[in-house]
């Protein structure tokens, strides 16, 4: 028996048999609430802490989550699906396949018209499969007003935001879907609403597009959603989160995730 988060006792339903590119089948259990998502994490620790041997292929090696295709039939299953709610029973084969999908951690420092206003992008694709996005924006004009004024909050003056935003990432073929599952939003947004979902593409290893929404718009005139190209910053995995300072948001709170 497993247990959730809310420390209630999920079902188990069955055993799924996982086909896998040689030929042979790897068994996992599971729940009546278990996602494809949380299926796909469990098969990859399989890989990364070598339960099963001739699995292994190291933690650097094994493809995330996000990269990973479970089909069941002629059928993609989604990260979101619940396995007990699409047809699948105890004893059902699902087929495993990889794709291509973006590791580590990525950035951008946007360059506009205006040589007044600063922002930097980054996304964090972790091997868990999810993505985690910080957004800093500036008016730099106002630096000297908050040097002079000390009870001046840049956020609420519209002269500075921060936005953080992280999810699961979808992919298919080049195209990246991360649905937005927290978010945290500092500064005037005026009526951008907070996104359900990012839009991007894959590339290449080192390089993706993201459509972002950014505060800034305000004051540059720009499109409040646009797409900008983050290129890798540093060839190393990215485990996000793992310690108090890699969760902490814009403002110095820490994620509870």
């Amino acid at each position: 028996m497993f247990w959730s988060k809310s420390e209630s006792p999920i079902r188990i339903l069955g055993t799924l048999r996982i086909l896998r590119n040689n030929g042979e089948e790897t068994l996992l259990s599971f729940g009546d609430t278990d996602t494809v998502l949380a299926l796909k994490r469990r098969l990859r620790e399989l890989l990364v802490t070598g339960s099963e041997p001739e699995l292994v292929t190291g933690k650097e090696l094994t493809p995330p989550c996000s990269a990973m295709r479970l089909i069941f039939g002629t059928d993609v299953l989604l990260d979101n699906w619940v396995l007990g709610d699409h047809g699948v029973v105890d004893g059902d084969q699902l087929t495993l396949v990889f794709s291509h999908a973006p590791l580590g951690k990525f950035d951008c420092v946007l360059e506009t018209d205006d040589p007044d206003t600063w922002t930097l992008a980054t996304a964090s694709f972790a091997q868990e499969g999810d993505c985690c996005i910080s957004i800093v924006e500036e008016d730099m004009i106002s630096i000297d007003i908050e040097d002079e004024y000390d009870e001046y909050d840049p956020y609420l003056n519209g002269s500075k935001w921060e936005h953080w935003y992280n999810g699961p990432v979808e992919v298919t073929g080049s195209q990246l879907c991360i649905v937005v599952e927290s978010s945290h939003r500092l500064g005037l947004f005026d009526s951008i609403p907070e996104p359900g979902v990012l839009l991007g593409e894959m590339c290449d290893d080192a390089t993706v597009r993201l459509q972002l929404p950014f505060g800034l718009s305000r004051v540059t005139g720009e499109e409040p959603l646009r797409w900008i190209t983050l290129r890798k910053e540093e060839r190393k995995i990215c485990s996000y989160p793992s310690t108090d300072e890699d969760r902490r948001l814009p403002g110095g709170a820490v994620n509870p995730v």
